[in-house]
């Protein structure tokens, strides 16, 4: 499988129920459209509407499918990650004009944080430090 990222593509846009639909192939795949359904069923989405997603997806270049007997199986052409830091990058630029330091002040002073998610950043700025 190749990512479009490595061949130079811009990543597809995909809408907040698509990104469900991703979450579900990234997590396992290939699926068929029944066992997305099933996994998507705390959404009460009516199968069309899931059946829609896949074939937009399709066309969008994010998905696609192999036939097995009578069967679509349904699996994700580009990563995760990639999509993770394409929407973080877009994210900070929107609303945090680029800047990353101001991003992370925000979100460490307004969400309740365990120890254990401070000692990782922590751990993540030094690490970063000794990059530097």
């Amino acid at each position: 499988m190749m990512s479009s990222m490595e061949t130079n593509q811009e990543l597809p846009k995909i809408s907040e129920a698509e990104w469900e639909v991703m979450n579900t192939l990234w997590e396992s795949s290939p699926l068929s459209a029944h066992e997305i359904i099933e996994n998507l069923n705390h959404k009460d989405w009516n199968p069309k509407t899931v059946k829609t997603m896949l074939f937009r997806l399709e066309k969008k270049g994010a998905i696609s499918h192999e036939s097995e007997r009578r069967e679509y199986l349904y699996f994700p052409l580009v990563e995760k990650k990639e999509y993770v830091k394409t929407e973080g990058q877009s994210f900070i630029k929107k609303l945090f004009n680029g800047a990353t330091a101001p991003m992370m002040a925000h979100f460490i002073k307004n969400q309740k944080m365990t120890k254990e998610e401070l000692q990782e950043i922590r751990k993540l700025i030094d690490q970063l430090e000794e990059q530097s």
